[in-house]
């Protein structure tokens, strides 16, 4: 995460949010936005805090998103965050204070979380509302791309509706992403954009689990894939001709 999205992020959440400080101990913080708080140290304002706003943090080149302003009133909890988004400085209440060193969970870490909690989305919505799998697409859709995501240490693509790829690899490959949780039928590549992405993965999801059918580049599939007359700027690809490539 570059500097300026963790500004954002943490203004958002602490400065402008009065983020619960019982919900830093609950470890919510941590489970729902990937930051974790570890207490540096816990005193008065003026008890010997080792960051604080003011004249003595100016002086040592420190400089609080939230300025010099008061933190919060009577009981109510708030915060500031150094400008560098490595410490953070809650008040409790009163004047209780606590200084915070924060740290993000890696890249990966947070592709796990945002898994989990699209794979526990779609497990409510068949177990509770007896959905299909199959009228929940645009969710597999993120799911698998999510799940390719992990497979090859990457990220999701930046790009909004990008052309042609969803994934980006360690490496730099450009992945183009197919779910479906159809135990036949076929998946369609548009043509025009396949020249956009590095490999292909094909995924199947059975129950609550994947299985990647194909994870290539194009070349194979070019051979097996099924143009129509008067459409031929769309592959169609139909899964039981995947078993030929294996």
């Amino acid at each position: 995460m570059e500097i300026e999205e963790k500004r954002q992020l943490l203004t958002k959440l602490f400065v402008s949010g009065f983020y619960p400080y019982s919900k830093v101990v609950s470890g919510d913080l941590k489970k729902d936005y990937g930051i974790e708080l570890t207490e540096i140290c816990r005193k008065t304002f003026n008890g010997g805090l080792s960051y604080k706003p003011g004249y003595e943090s100016s002086s040592r080149g420190i400089r609080w998103i939230g300025g010099d302003k008061t933190l919060s009133w009577g009981s109510n909890t708030g915060w500031n965050i150094t400008e560098d988004c490595e410490i953070a400085l809650c008040r409790v209440e009163y004047d209780d204070y606590i200084n915070f060193k924060i740290s993000f969970e890696s890249k990966g870490n947070e592709i796990e979380i945002l898994f989990d909690r699209y794979m526990d989305l779609l497990k409510f919505e068949v177990e509770r509302f007896n959905f299909k799998p199959t009228e929940l697409r645009h969710l597999i859709g993120r799911l698998g791309e999510l799940y390719c995501a992990k497979k090859v240490n990457g990220n999701l693509s930046k790009v909004v509706n990008s052309q042609g790829f969803d994934v980006i690899s360690s490496n730099n490959e450009r992945i183009s992403v197919k779910t479906t949780a159809q135990n036949k039928s076929f998946v369609s590549l548009n043509k025009k954009t396949i020249h956009e992405f590095d490999k292909l993965m094909i995924l199947q999801l059975k129950g609550f689990e994947f299985e990647i059918l194909y994870f290539d580049d194009m070349k194979k599939i070019e051979e097996i894939a099924h143009t129509w007359p008067g459409n031929e700027t769309k592959y169609e690809l139909y899964l039981n001709r995947l078993s030929k490539l294996k």
